[in-house]
């Protein structure tokens, strides 16, 4: 009987693991599908706003095709002493940002912007896994093309995505922006899915940016605009107070939205974020 009785717990025991790694999988797919929701064409471009761009492709080692925007800066053929790589957020393409790098040419910085795999004009994916090697040839591309001091936007998921590939950013990075990023992406299912709080040891540590913020080389703008209806503010205070001596801690108060950052060039998120690599270019001014 003891016998059968052990047989009978180490079958359900069995059936518990099989159960549980199913959930886990299901749960990374539920969250990689979600990242990759965004089956939209470029369909503008900077042309629309005037602007002169050359448009290309940085090639991972994963094989991928990352397509990019360079849009050097308005400035009468002198040569731009800044230079902006951006990475921009869950469900954008580039050209979602056409007001933005309008208004970064117009204060004399070149502009690089490329979509992740599986968005906009780049190859497509069913993996987020491949991001890295996106990021490893953006950043690479960028540093061959980059003007004078150098600076890194990451918006968002932009900016999780960003600080989880600190290791490859170009070596002459004056400093950079994080801005409306979450804290930790299982935090951010967690919050939309209530429910899931209590399998959150199945959930994907993918962009865990509280355990990255610390690893920061750079002078770095950390900026959240108060009652932000997709990243709320403790993901701010979270990322603020795992951050070194580097990080500069920035919450704007007033009737801001999440997307005003791109959506509203003019008002007063970019413009912090201008005046903060006004303020932090190379003393050396590499080129």
């Amino acid at each position: 009987m003891r016998v059968l009785h052990l047989k009978k717990w180490l079958y359900v025991l069995g059936a518990t693991i099989v159960i549980l790694l199913g959930l886990k999988v299901a749960f990374y797919e539920l969250v990689n599908q979600t990242l990759l929701q965004n089956s939209r064409q470029v369909s503008t471009t900077p042309l629309d706003k005037g602007l002169e761009f050359e448009s290309g492709y940085a090639v991972g080692t994963s094989g991928n095709r990352v397509h990019y925007w360079w849009v050097p800066a308005q400035n009468d053929g002198a040569s731009s002493q800044s230079s902006v790589l951006i990475f921009h957020g869950q469900g954008e393409t580039i050209d979602n940002w056409l007001g933005t790098i309008d208004e970064l040419v117009k204060n004399q910085f070149n502009v690089m912007i490329f979509d992740y795999s599986g968005y906009g004009m780049s190859d497509p994916t069913d993996d987020i896994r491949s991001w890295p090697t996106d990021v490893a040839a953006i950043a690479k591309e960028f540093s061959n093309r980059a003007q004078g001091s150098q600076f890194v936007i990451g918006f968002s998921l932009g900016g999780a995505v960003l600080l989880d590939n600190l290791k490859v950013m170009p070596p002459k990075v004056c400093s950079m922006a994080i801005v409306s990023t979450f804290a930790s992406l299982k935090k951010m299912v967690i919050e939309k899915y209530a429910v899931l709080e209590y399998l959150s040891f199945l959930l994907p540590d993918d962009y865990y940016s509280v355990g990255k913020v610390g690893e920061l080389n750079v002078p770095t703008m950390l900026l959240q605009v108060s009652g932000d209806e997709v990243v709320s503010e403790q993901h701010y205070h979270a990322l603020s107070a795992a951050g070194q001596n580097l990080l500069h801690p920035v919450l704007l108060k007033g009737t801001f939205k999440h997307n005003d950052f791109w959506r509203s060039p003019k008002s007063a998120p970019l413009q912090e974020v201008i005046g903060w690599f006004s303020e932090n270019r190379c003393n050396d001014m590499r080129t």
